[in-house]
């Protein structure tokens, strides 16, 4: 072996790693404004990696190259069983608790999961984003051993994440040495991104378990490309088009397999041979998807594609592009933490130390960039980003094809720093390097547990604080009292389906292996001015305030239980009724926000009602969300809504008033959009009502009192 020899200061990858990493931690940590920003980019980054550019050795004239090196002896057993411990311990340690609450997001698909349980569906597109069916299909299997709860709710994605560390080892050593491979194989078990990723019940968990096995029977087949090409290429095929049934980012993971085939083919086959393997791993990767094929043009897909696609929406050029330049800041420094997405929320999804190593890996890509692999990488790296920069806003998780490029330039980076040590430290350098890298990471993951503490996180994240706050108490509730029913869809807003999963084991609603004889209470999710009419209607009651403070103008909502009793058995199985008769309305309203027809949702709403039993409750409700149905509509209506909308959304309320239980908030909501409708007689009556109801939340008095400053200003008195 060839003596170590310390390069010079402008080559010497230590000197530009230390560097890159200090300008990465003041970019991703430090509160700066933009002009320093910029500066530290300029000057830390830009210039010295321009002139490490400059100074690059001569390129490896022969392998081995970087890639194919041995830095180090292979570990003991005890590594790897180390390294498997803390995988695990990382994806499931506070499985339940370290989101606090899922997502409206996480609920929505645990919906159509529920959906399947209770009556499979071969459908191969679920929901107005036209979801794949895969993930779906293995969660609705989890659902059927364990049971559906919060645990199983993440249990999911966990075993998903943890069953892709071996899966991306096996991948890495179809390309890779054993040493790039143990790098490789440790940046994704304790890795931040990773981990996060399986943190969520979403599909790009999937999809990242996806690629590594579809990049691990790519390198089966370019090894052994000379012994039964036919039949490898068969089976590539074939895997390839399974990864289509996951999501709808899989189409640049087949593109760049495809371009890997016809690449080393081109050197190796003549132009024949090259035709003939490449057609049959299209061939069979089309009979694998000809089934979503014909859905695909059985239902018109595409509108959801369509409307995140910024080439199908006027944009301001500088939006778009600093959206677009958002996906790639993410990887390396963070995101703008106003947009609520799935985005690393302390730096990027690489720390400084890795954003560092990246930029190593990226010199070590421009020195050899003759190798076909490198320019592989560099191809994949710039189509694995355009899911995200072609879009109009922000998610990070449509880059996630992105991920094994990113580690694998980053361990092309920490073995460019290993090369330049002696071979027995090389063990040391790395556990020290990863050291530090973990502990940024781990941190990292204990900041996104803490954005919850804050209540203003909430509502930006779409969790639903009420519905959290809910459960707490119910389960309390069931260890006690056992099974009950919960009513959690009758309120308006976004029809969020997180409760109904977190109580099904108990909610004889919702769960129909519980009788509703065993049902001892019920609960019901609503707003809290309804609470007098309820209680004189069923008797005393037990009623939570769930809205933090300071509460919604229209005094926000509580949970509200009573006993269930021979006489209200009845009303309640009626009630029971019209929830089932809601499904169609809440599957339709899940997918509101992505354009969908309002008018087809509310005519579910409609048709829903007319299942209903007369129940005075029940109607006010009902105008409840029909209001709420409304008021999306004509908000986002061109021309915008004139004063004749605002007047129907206010006799909307009204009519649930006087159908239902004159309650104080329907009266305040009625006031607000009477007052829009340029009625300021009518408005005040309203609020007047309001006023007048058995229990008063709402902030009538308040409206009352502008409406009056409003008459002065206009009269000068």
């Amino acid at each position: 072996m060839k003596p170590v020899t310390s390069p010079a200061l402008h080559s010497n990858p230590w000197f530009y790693f230390l560097l890159f990493s200090a300008a990465n931690a003041l970019l991703s940590y430090a509160p700066l404004t933009l002009g320093t920003k910029l500066e530290i980019g300029l000057f830390g980054l830009i210039v010295p990696f321009t002139m490490s550019l400059i100074f690059l050795p001569s390129p490896r004239s022969a392998p081995p190259f970087l890639y194919s090196k041995t830095f180090f002896e292979a570990p003991a057993g005890w590594v790897w069983a180390l390294l498997g411990l803390l995988a695990f311990l990382l994806r499931f340690n506070r499985l339940t608790t370290f989101a606090v609450w899922p997502h409206y997001d996480e609920g929505l698909t645990s919906y159509y999961v529920l959906d399947l349980c209770r009556l499979w569906k071969w459908k191969l597109f679920f929901g107005s984003n036209q979801t794949p069916p895969l993930y779906l299909w293995g969660w609705g299997l989890v659902y059927k051993l364990v049971g559906p709860s919060l645990f199983s709710l993440w249990l999911f994605p966990a075993l998903i994440s943890l069953s892709t560390v071996p899966l991306g080892y096996l991948a890495a050593r179809q390309f890779f040495s054993k040493s790039l491979s143990l790098i490789i194989v440790l940046l994704l078990s304790l890795g931040f991104w990773p981990i996060f990723l399986g943190r969520f019940a979403g599909i790009p968990v999937l999809l990242l378990w996806g690629e590594c096995g579809a990049l691990a029977l790519l390198g089966w087949f370019l090894k052994h490309s000379t012994e039964n090409s036919i039949t490898r290429a068969l089976w590539l095929g074939m895997g390839v088009g399974l990864g289509f049934y996951i999501y709808t980012s899989w189409p640049v993971v087949a593109f760049m397999v495809g371009v890997a085939v016809l690449g080393t083919f081109y050197a190796k086959k003549s132009l024949i041979e090259i035709g003939k393997i490449f057609f049959l791993f299209l061939f069979s990767c089309l009979v694998v998807i000809t089934p979503l094929l014909w859905e695909v043009f059985s239902i018109h897909y595409g509108q959801y594609l369509k409307n995140l696609s910024a080439l199908s929406h006027s944009i301001p050029i500088s939006e778009q592009l600093l959206v677009s330049f958002s996906y790639l800041s993410s990887l390396f420094w963070g995101m703008n933490p106003n947009f609520h997405t799935y985005q690393p929320v302390w730096g990027g999804y690489l720390n400084p130390i890795l954003g560092a190593l990246f930029l190593l890996g990226v010199l070590e890509i421009a020195q050899n960039r003759r190798n076909r692999l490198y320019l592989w990488l560099v191809m994949a790296f710039i189509i694995f980003l355009l899911p995200g920069i072609l879009t109009r806003e922000r998610e990070t998780f449509r880059v996630v094809p992105i991920l094994p490029v990113l580690l694998t330039i980053t361990a092309l980076g920490l073995g460019r720093l290993l090369e330049t040590a002696a071979f027995k430290k090389n063990a040391l350098i790395l556990s020290l390097v990863l050291l530090f890298s973990a502990g940024l990471d781990f941190h990292h993951l204990e900041k996104y547990h803490q954005l919850w503490d804050s209540l203003d996180n909430w509502k930006g994240y779409a969790k639903s604080y009420e519905r959290f706050k809910a459960y707490g108490i119910l389960e309390n509730i069931r260890q006690v009292e056992g099974p009950g029913l919960v009513f959690s869809d009758f309120t308006p807003g976004l029809c969020d389906q997180t409760l109904s999963l977190a109580d099904y084991s108990f909610n004889g609603v919702e769960n129909p292996s519980i009788p509703m004889e065993q049902a001892r209470w019920t609960a019901l999710l609503t707003n809290v001015n309804y609470k007098p009419f309820l209680d004189k209607r069923f008797g005393p009651s037990r009623a939570y305030r769930l809205s933090p403070n300071p509460p919604p103008p229209d005094g926000g909502w509580m949970l509200w239980i009573v006993p269930i009793t021979p006489a209200s058995r009845g009303v309640f199985e009626g009630w029971i009724q019209a929830n089932r008769a809601l499904k169609p309305f809440i599957e339709e309203s899940l997918g509101h926000l992505y354009g969908q027809s309002y008018e087809k949702v509310l005519g579910r709403l409609k048709e829903a009602y007319r299942a209903y039993p007369p129940d005075p409750f029940l109607t006010s409700s009902f105008w409840e969300q029909t209001a709420d149905v409304n008021f999306k509509q004509i908000l986002f209506q061109s021309p915008p809504a004139g004063q004749k909308d605002w007047f129907q959304e206010a006799e909307m309320f009204s009519t649930g008033t006087r159908g239902g239980y004159p309650s104080a908030h329907l009266f305040f909501r009625s006031g607000i959009f009477l007052e829009k409708a340029g009625q300021p007689d009518q408005a005040r009556r309203a609020f007047q009502s309001a006023l007048r109801a058995p229990v008063d939340f709402t902030d009538s008095q308040q409206y009352l009192g502008m409406l009056g400053k409003e008459e002065k200003g206009l009269t000068g008195k």
